[in-house]
């Protein structure tokens, strides 16, 4: 399997859209969703320890992809 994940974070009190969020990737692929998972769970504690970060930036919403998969 490949799996990629991807973290949006709006900023704070603001409305979701192009101009106020973004969108990370934890690191570039896994071999499985629970890798992937526990990837985008220290990304996302990570980035909430960084207060310039936490301040301004909230999580909205974060998966992991699925791209190819597993060969029987």
């Amino acid at each position: 399997m490949l799996w990629t994940a991807a973290i949006m974070v709006c900023m704070t009190g603001q409305e979701p859209s192009y101009k106020t969020c973004e969108v990370m990737n934890a690191e570039w692929k896994y071999r499985s969703e629970a890798e992937c998972m526990v990837a985008v769970a220290n990304k996302l504690n990570s980035l909430m320890n960084i207060p310039e970060i936490d301040r301004t930036y909230e999580p909205v919403n974060y998966k992991c992809v699925s791209w190819i998969e597993e060969s029987v």
